[in-house]
């Protein structure tokens, strides 16, 4: 069970900084709709929601990390 959850926390670790990635280099105009930020035609980026879908990623990542360890 163990290796699950730290699997799972990897991935979604993974999947937040890829929405990081995809905040800074995606206009608002092109994200997804369904993404929250989206507007339509706007050429603005959101460097606050990317910052923030890079700490829960890393965040994510290190209580994989914390959670891998030997007791």
């Amino acid at each position: 069970m163990k290796m699950i959850v730290v699997a799972g926390a990897v991935v979604v670790g993974l999947a937040f900084i890829g929405l990081a990635a995809l905040y800074w280099l995606t206009p608002a105009g092109d994200l997804p709709a369904y993404l929250p930020g989206f507007e339509q035609g706007s050429a603005h980026i959101h460097f606050k929601h990317g910052l923030g879908m890079l700490i829960l990623g890393l965040g994510a990542l290190a209580f994989a990390w914390f959670r891998s360890g030997a007791k």
